[in-house]
């Protein structure tokens, strides 16, 4: 479970000649000095991108109405948390076509995140699915 660190290479190669001619103004004979002058510049940019993301709750059933708290993790291909990035917490039961965005989330600066609140829901089964930076993963709750 690790996450893909994608390297952008970015090659700039800047190649300047100047040649610098001084010519005296007495002699046209005179030999003309030049400098030449080769500058290369190479830049790498590294950007992450989730390679995965962990959703759990400490609370599998619940009641309606009750409060639950979910925990996860964005990481990359190293295992290293991902921070700073904003995530979202949904919900979907056999009975609703779509998913349903049930709140938003922060990683923090190790890639942990949570995300606690109420949930009132018919008795039956619903997954709840942690989406971020590309990567998804989901878990059921039972409410009874």
């Amino acid at each position: 479970m690790k996450m893909k660190t994608r390297i952008i290479s970015l090659s700039i190669l800047a190649i300047l000649t100047v040649c610098l001619l001084n010519v005296a103004a007495a002699s046209a004979t005179a030999a003309a000095p030049h400098r030449t002058i080769i500058t290369a510049v190479k830049t790498h940019v590294n950007v992450k991108q989730a390679a995965g993301i962990i959703i759990y709750t400490d609370t599998p059933t619940i009641n309606s109405g009750d409060t639950i708290t979910f925990y996860g993790m964005l990481y990359d291909t190293n295992g290293n948390g991902i921070g700073g990035q904003s995530g979202t917490l949904s919900y979907l039961s056999s009975g609703m076509s779509t998913w349903q965005t049930a709140t938003t989330f922060t990683t923090q600066s190790n890639g942990n995140w949570s995300a606690r609140g109420s949930f009132t829901a018919a008795s039956g089964d619903y997954w709840f699915a942690a989406q971020c930076d590309g990567a998804s993963a989901q878990t059921i709750i039972t409410v009874s």
